[in-house]
């Protein structure tokens, strides 16, 4: 407890950081809020494709390289790791 009292009184001495923090924390919640709606009216592998789209570093390459592991993908589209490798894979057969 005695901590949170003096992180709060930390907070209340910097209005501006205390503001900044404040609107971080709002913009990570639209975010999640947004993709939490969005999630389960569209199919995984449609949602597996925009993450892909999404982490692609360049436009119009054949490959897109991939630096998250399974599970982190099913995490982030509301799946599961085998579903995602099965996706990868009929997406890597249709090129």
């Amino acid at each position: 407890m005695r901590e949170a009292c003096g992180s709060r009184k930390f907070l209340e001495s910097n209005r501006i950081l205390s503001s900044e923090i404040s609107k971080f924390v709002v913009s990570r919640i639209q975010f999640v809020s947004e993709t939490l709606e969005s999630m389960p009216f569209h199919p995984i592998a449609v949602r597996l494709a925009r993450l892909l789209v999404g982490t692609a570093d360049e436009e119009g390459k054949t490959s897109i390289e991939r630096n998250l592991t399974l599970d982190e993908i099913a995490t982030r589209i509301g799946s599961t790791r085998e579903m995602v490798c099965r996706l990868l894979y009929k997406f890597s057969e249709k090129g």
